[in-house]
């Protein structure tokens, strides 16, 4: 056996058994699964059954599990096993890239021990998806010469327009390098808009339906945690510090951003250049949004993007280079392996201990650590009872229905949301799945925000709306700017005129000084009032299990 096929058997079989042992879904995946079944069940792509609201960031990705669903209907397993998929084409994309056996290999390496990339190779979240556009990004445009310049621009288009309807704000990786790539082909005899339609025309048609069935062009994700009324200064900190918390926990891939993005930005292949400065432009708008609360999701697709840029220079360079550079990479995978237990060690019994609290540091969590005892693929498939039924908040959930209650409150959507079924309302408090509350302000006594989760002042009277089907909120002008808003979310038909007229209003400001209003009216109440955990359930009641319960969950729990 030769040893470049050794060398892919042997990285192949290692990044095989590394994904399924740490496969595992996360609970904002169950927000998306929720979203699924009220499709599903013929309600449409919507998260309570009584309003259109886009809950997911990541339309293709939906569709592809909608698409599943339609075949299989268990989300969860549908979920990994179009991860696995996707995660193959990466490979099968890394080696095209590469083009060399070791390379190949060093770069799994780099992945297994990689925190950031590695906890969301599964998830249920897009990033999978991700990872596989982008390397086909990548390979088209860094092995142009490999292709007519005309083929190699067009696929590398279709790759990004399908990458913009997964993440409208990965936008930022492929700009660079599709303004270079049609700069390059501008004089080249043959025509560019064949690519320009590829490229536009997939995010053009998903934004016409989004506006025509939702009312909006954007995920209410996007209005929920990109117009919180937060300081600039303090986003910027906290997404610097989104970084800093991963140096002791996932040093390897704190140490490939910085390394990947240097070897791209001096090198002497332009394409390289190009690509690297899409990572940098990434990079600098996780630190501007705050980050996130997951640690590593937002900067999982740059440590590939960066292994990439790290490795592909080395294809042509001297032995010594070559084996200098494994080197030091061997060295941080070593690191990483002492500071923190990486994926490629992590047990299979990993966070066992469901109620304690997992690492976390200024809001920033391991998600892996926190769900892996409850919803790993291991787990799954040896379990006898229902996944998810030994976790507190499907057990919140299974409370509201014995208890018969229309419409309950709470700040964690995915498990409860998904445990409740279709029929019940849940109100969002952070407004990641409300249209009403996503536009309100955070409740000033709430300092323990996380990035782009914040506690949301709730209007009076706005669950007794939901709980009775008519407009029941206090303040007259919220109460207007609630129909309008419902008309959007609720109304027909979908293009009736006066449904249109609001659709325009809404979304070129036409109800901007209004809401600013009653924004600060709802926080000069909220300063005379009580608590968050008071203002929240004024008619909005928090489901939460009997202590004698969660003691039992406790000593049932593995």
């Amino acid at each position: 056996m030769s040893a470049a096929r050794s060398c892919y058997i042997a990285g192949l079989l290692l990044f095989s058994v590394v994904f399924l042992k740490n496969a595992w879904v996360s609970d904002d995946a169950y927000i998306l699964f929720r979203s699924l079944e009220q499709l599903l069940e013929g309600h449409g792509p919507r998260w309570n059954p009584h309003e259109r609201v886009q809950v997911f960031t990541c339309p293709l990705w939906y569709w592809l599990l909608a698409a599943a669903g339609t075949l299989h209907r268990d989300h969860y397993l549908n979920s990994i096993m179009l991860s696995a998929v996707c995660n193959v084409l990466l490979l099968w994309n890394l080696q095209r890239i590469l083009a060399h056996a070791g390379l190949w290999l060093l770069a799994i390496v780099v992945l297994v021990f990689s925190q950031a990339f590695f906890d969301f190779t599964t998830s249920g979240l897009e990033n999978a998806l991700a990872y596989c556009l982008l390397s086909f990004v990548a390979r088209f445009h860094l092995n142009r010469e490999q292709l007519p310049p005309a083929k190699a621009l067009l696929y590398g288009c279709m790759a990004a327009g399908l990458l913009l309807v997964t993440r409208h704000d990965l936008l930022l990786f492929v700009l660079p390098p599709l303004l270079h790539s049609f700069w390059c082909n501008r004089s080249a005899g043959s025509s560019l808009l064949p690519a320009a339609l590829a490229l536009a025309m997939p995010l053009a048609l998903w934004t016409l339906f989004s506006l025509a069935y939702y009312g909006f062009p954007l995920p209410n994700t996007a209005y929920a945690k990109l117009g919180i009324d937060i300081p600039r200064a303090w986003l910027i900190e906290r997404g610097a510090s989104y970084f800093g918390t991963s140096v002791w926990r996932d040093f390897i891939s704190v140490a490939v951003l910085p390394a990947g993005l240097l070897a791209g930005l001096l090198s002497r292949h332009a394409a390289l250049r190009s690509l690297a400065l899409g990572i940098a432009l990434h990079l600098a708008y996780v630190v501007w949004i705050g980050g996130d609360f997951m640690r590593g999701r937002f900067f999982s697709w740059d440590v590939l993007l960066c292994t990439i840029a790290l490795l592909y220079p080395l294809r042509d360079a001297s032995r010594l280079r070559q084996r200098s550079t494994a080197a030091l990479l061997a060295i941080a995978a070593g690191i990483s392996w002492v500071l923190w237990e990486p994926p490629l060690v992590t047990p299979l019994r990993w966070g066992a201990e469901p109620f304690r609290m997992p690492d976390t540091a200024n809001g920033v969590t391991q998600e892996r650590h926190f769900f892996f005892h409850f919803t790993a693929l291991w787990k799954a498939l040896q379990r006898d009872t229902p996944l998810l039924h030994d976790h507190g908040w499907c057990q919140d959930s299974l409370e509201q229905q014995r208890q018969q209650l229309p419409v309950t409150a709470a700040y964690n959507m995915g498990f409860r949301g998904y445990c409740l079924g279709t029929g019940h309302i849940v109100v969002d408090l952070l407004g990641i799945t409300d249209p009403l509350l996503a536009r309100m302000p955070r409740h000033p006594a709430d300092e323990k925000w996380r990035p782009g989760h914040v506690k949301r002042l709730v209007p009076a009277g706005y669950c007794a709306s939901l709980a009775t089907g008519s407009n029941r909120l206090a303040d007259p002008e919220t109460a207007q700017f609630y129909d309008r808003l419902r008309l959007l979310t609720a109304g027909e038909p979908l293009l009736g005129r006066e449904r249109l007229l609001a659709i325009w209003q809404m979304n070129t400001g036409a109800y901007r000084e209004q809401l600013a209003r009653i924004q600060q009216g709802l926080v000069a109440d909220a300063l005379q009032g009580g608590s968050i955990q008071q203002q929240a359930t004024v008619d909005c009641p928090l489901v939460e299990l009997p202590p004698t319960v969660i003691e039992q969950l406790k000593k049932t729990a593995d």
